[in-house]
């Protein structure tokens, strides 16, 4: 029965996202829906992200057929094919196989005795990274598959945009949306070859749509790993 107040052309999707390889739940995977309303306009993402368990909710999405899709750094990105019910939670399970090193030569690691600092940019170019990127990191960055590297500090982990256009981009912004510290916790998305965006995690519990576009050349991420 749908809920008091829901848009009735609306439903909703539950379920897991696990590794192909083990079973395990995978947490900090971003899961969206993609909705491309008109041909050739921008397509709106509803997105969320897993829990410590593994499981997702996204809700209102507009009922028709949808791509499903999930992504974590690290795995192998998965797309299915589903139609929303107006008025139903619908239930999905999504696998992610193992995949690259994808930010191994990204990754400059840091062996820093100093007490932990708050999470917060330094300033335009830079911004300090928490949550799910630091799990993330913890296998993309392994030198072999299945290899874990020591756990990294949540506020130990930033992310550095050189100058140029996505400075640029960043400022202006911050400037249109009047936040200061957007990057207080961020996601980092693969973007399957086009580069990659990041992710206010706000915004990527509702309707997401990337803040900035960032290409490989453009950023390097610095970690400090816990000892």
């Amino acid at each position: 029965m749908a809920s008091a107040g829901r848009d009735i052309g609306t439903g909703d999707l539950s379920g897991v996202v696990t590794d192909s390889s083990s079973g395990q739940p995978i947490s900090g995977a971003v899961v969206f829906a993609t909705i491309d309303t008109v041909p050739g306009a921008p397509v709106s993402n509803f997105s969320t992200v897993t829990d410590a368990e593994g499981r997702f909710l996204l809700t209102d999405v507009p009922a028709g057929a949808r791509v499903i899709e999930a992504r974590m750094l690290g795995f192998t990105r998965e797309r299915h094919v589903m139609t929303v019910r107006r008025g139903a939670v619908d239930s999905l399970s999504l696998e992610l196989r193992s995949g690259e090193a994808l930010l191994l030569q990204q990754l400059e690691v840091l062996r820093i005795p100093t007490p932990a600092s708050p999470c917060r940019p330094s300033d335009v170019s830079a911004a300090w990274i928490s949550g799910a990127l630091a799990d993330a990191l913890a296998v993309t960055a392994a030198p072999a598959p299945g290899v874990r590297l020591p756990a990294i500090a949540a506020d130990r982990i930033r992310l550095v945009l050189k100058p140029g256009l996505c400075q640029r981009a960043l400022a202006a912004w911050q400037k249109r949306s009047g936040i200061a510290n957007p990057f207080a916790q961020v996601y980092l998305f693969d973007l399957g070859g086009d580069g990659w965006a990041l992710f206010d995690p706000a915004q990527a519990l509702g309707n997401s749509t990337a803040i900035v576009p960032v290409l490989d050349r453009d950023f390097k991420v610095i970690a400090t790993l816990a000892f």
